[in-house]
C-alpha cells in the first residue's frame, strides 16, 4: 500500500493576525518600527500606528519629523497616491513640546509659524505635554507667547510639565490664557513651588478679585506634588520645608481652589515634610490650613456660603491611587509610572 504524500502547507503570515502583531510591535524600539514601515504596505499599516502614537518635538530643531508633510501627494509605481507623512501624523495621540520658549509668535522665523503654514495637525490627538514650564513666565502674557500652532491643537488633555508656579495673583496661573474649550483635563507636575507670598497677599486680602472667565467649571485640575519613586519628599532641596515655604504652599492652593472649579485633585500631600511637625501629620496639617485659608478668602470676598463647595471639589490621594483610580493614561511615560505601580 502507498504512503500517501501530505502537501507541505507554508506557515501562517504574521499579516493574518495584524491584532498579535501590533501587540508584538508594540514592544520594538522606534529604529525597528521605522523598518517595519518598508516591508510593505500591510506592514506599513500596522507599524505606523504604533511608531507614531507618541512623539516628541522641539520646535526649531525637529523640521525632520515634519519633512515632506508639505509636499502633497506622492504617486506610487502601482498609481496609487498617498500623502504619506500627513497619513503618519494622524496616528500621533500623544505629543511632547520642549523647549519652546524660542518660538516667537507670528514672525515667520520660528517652525511654530512654518507648520501652521502647511497644515500640520493631529486629528488624533488626545494628550499634549508641555515641557516649556512657566519657570521664566510673564505673568501679564499668554503662556505659549502668541504661538499660532500650538494653541490651535486639538486635544482633550493638557500636561504642564516642571511648573513652578501655581498661583501668581489669581487662580491656576499656570494654564494659557488661551486655553481650548476641547480641553476637559489640565495636570500640573510640580518639583518645587516659587515663593510668591509678597505678589499674593494683596490678592487673597482683595474684596473684588478677578477671575479667568474663560475657564469652564467643569475643568478638572490634577496637581501633582512630583517625587520621582514613592519613597521621595516633596521638593528634597527643602526638606523639612520651614513655614515660610509651607505657608506660600498653602496660598497658592488656596487661590487654585478659589476661583470655583468642581474637581481640584492634589496628588503626594503625604509626602512633603514640615519644618517641626511629624510627618504622619503632614497631609492633615496641609489640609487644615488650605480649608482655614478658603474659608478666610471666601468670607472676605461675602462668599461664605460657597467655602464648602470649594472644599469639597479639592480632593487628597497618593500618586499610586491616582493612576490607578483615575484615567490616567498618556499623561506620563511607563517609565515614570513603573516605580509607583510594582
Amino acid at each position: 500500500m502507498s504512503k500517501k504524500v501530505g502537501r507541505k502547507t507554508n506557515p501562517p503570515s504574521p499579516l493574518s493576525h495584524p491584532d498579535i502583531l501590533t501587540n508584538i510591535l508594540s514592544f520594538a524600539d522606534k529604529s525597528t518600527l521605522a523598518r517595519c514601515l518598508c516591508v510593505s504596505w500591510s506592514f506599513h499599516e500596522i507599524a505606523a500606528p504604533v511608531l507614531y502614537e507618541d512623539i516628541t518635538v522641539v520646535p526649531n530643531e525637529a523640521d525632520a519629523i515634519f519633512r515632506g508633510a508639505s509636499m502633497g501627494p506622492m504617486i506610487f509605481s502601482d498609481g496609487s497616491d498617498r500623502e504619506l507623512k500627513k497619513e503618519l501624523l494622524r496616528h500621533v495621540k500623544r505629543l511632547r513640546i520642549k523647549r519652546h520658549g524660542q518660538c516667537d509668535g507670528f514672525s515667520g522665523r520660528t517652525a511654530c509659524t512654518r507648520w501652521r503654514g502647511v497644515g500640520i495637525e493631529f486629528p488624533a490627538l488626545e494628550v499634549l505635554s508641555d515641557y516649556s514650564s512657566t519657570s521664566g513666565h510673564d505673568f501679564s502674557l499668554d503662556h505659549w507667547g502668541g504661538c499660532p500652532w500650538i494653541p490651535n491643537l486639538k486635544h482633550s488633555k493638557l500636561v504642564m510639565r516642571d511648573v513652578n508656579v501655581l498661583s501668581a495673583c489669581k487662580g491656576c496661573s499656570f494654564i494659557p490664557y488661551t486655553l481650548p474649550p476641547e480641553i476637559t483635563k489640565v495636570v500640573v507636575t510640580l518639583r518645587t513651588l516659587r515663593n510668591l507670598h509678597e505678589s499674593n497677599e494683596s490678592y487673597i486680602e482683595s474684596t473684588k478679585p478677578t477671575y479667568p472667565s474663560t475657564l469652564s467649571p467643569t475643568l478638572k485640575i490634577v496637581i501633582v506634588l512630583w517625587c520621582a519613586t514613592p519613597d521621595q519628599v516633596w521638593d528634597s532641596t527643602h526638606a523639612p520645608m520651614p513655614m515660610s515655604s509651607f505657608d506660600n504652599l498653602v496660598e497658592q492652593l488656596a487661590l487654585c481652589a478659589s476661583i470655583g472649579l468642581q474637581d481640584i485633585v492634589i496628588c503626594n500631600a503625604s509626602r512633603i515634610r514640615i519644618m517641626n511637625i511629624d510627618a504622619s501629620r503632614s497631609q492633615q496639617y496641609l489640609e487644615d490650613a488650605v480649608k482655614e485659608m478658603v474659608e478666610g478668602i471666601c468670607k472676605s470676598r461675602r462668599e461664605v456660603k460657597k467655602s464648602e463647595q470649594r472644599m469639597a471639589a479639592l480632593r487628597w490621594m497618593d500618586f499610586e491611587q491616582y493612576l490607578v483610580d483615575e484615567e490616567s493614561r498618556g499623561e506620563y511615560s511607563d517609565e515614570e509610572i513603573r516605580p509607583w505601580l510594582n
